[in-house]
């Protein structure tokens, strides 16, 4: 299973990751997120939800959830194991900064 950051249902642009990465993902970044943007995260993670719909975040929240993001490389190649997977999952991470940043132009 992967999970999935998407900008809306049915939207035909999306980001996926292995299940396990997601999750560890969002608990990261709830913890660095500010008190508007944590318990979304934390409501995806806690519940298992699989998918993260940014069309939920006004762009204040998609501002902060885009900052987080583009640190979200670095603070993966500090903390995850050091395994041959490791730098593949960091590039993943910069492909999803790349993400938010497109879809945050596409609604303004």
């Amino acid at each position: 299973m992967s999970g999935l950051v998407a900008y809306s249902i049915g939207d035909d642009e999306s980001w996926m990751i292995r299940n396990s990465i997601f999750y560890w993902m969002l608990d990261r970044l709830a913890d660095d997120a500010n008190e508007a943007v944590a318990p979304k995260l934390r409501e995806v993670s806690d519940n298992n939800l699989g998918a993260l719909w940014l069309d939920e975040f006004d762009e204040s929240e998609l501002t902060e959830l885009s900052r987080l993001a583009h640190a979200l490389p670095s603070i993966a190649r500090r903390e995850l194991p050091e395994t041959s997977e490791r730098e593949g999952i960091a590039l993943r991470f910069e492909e999803l900064a790349a993400f938010i940043d497109a879809g945050g132009e596409r609604r303004r």
